[in-house]
């Protein structure tokens, strides 16, 4: 006497055909998430490096819409304000805080000068001599922050999987 038995793989091969549609949703999905923290992580990297927020206009911006994620056919691109770039990467230099620049009227309100007493021209406070000048440096936070991503990228992106997995068993 033989026994045959008889195996239906239809509802296996349906839930594998599930799994193939979901997990690319998901890994896209899982990259949207890293896009959205590495602008998280530039933000942070910024205050660290002592970037506040300061004024009305451009200074603000990398704090509110300067950095951003944007999706492409490829995948997603950081976008960042150029003066972002530009305080991550200029190299020490002396300004003069003339008349209709954003560093004279910061100056101005952060007290580090004054106009008292000198006409129109100001008078820089926080240096021994006398100066209408002040000394600028850069403050690097972008390298930081795109290191901090790479570290979470794997676990963004499996932890995304690893959901669509889970409800898909459901």
């Amino acid at each position: 006497m033989v026994a045959t038995i008889t195996i239906n793989t239809k509802k296996v091969e349906q839930m594998l055909d599930g799994y193939t549609r979901t997990i690319p949703k998901a890994a896209k999905k899982g990259m949207e998430d890293l896009a959205e923290k590495t602008v998280e992580n530039l933000r942070e990297s910024a205050i660290r490096a002592g970037i506040k927020p300061w004024g009305k206009g451009s200074e603000r911006s990398l704090f509110k819409g300067g950095i951003f994620a944007r999706r492409t056919k490829k995948g997603y691109n950081i976008h960042m304000a150029e003066h972002g770039i530009n305080l991550d990467r200029m190299r020490n230099h002396w300004v003069a805080l003339k008349r209709g620049r954003d560093i004279r009227r910061w100056a101005l309100d952060r007290g580090i000068a004054t106009t008292a007493g000198t006409g129109r021209r100001p008078r820089v406070l926080i240096y021994p001599f006398p100066t209408t000048s002040v000394f600028v440096h850069r403050h690097p936070f972008i390298q930081a922050a795109f290191l901090k991503s790479v570290r979470q990228a794997k676990k963004t992106i499996v932890k995304r999987i690893d959901r669509a997995i889970k409800s898909k068993g459901r």
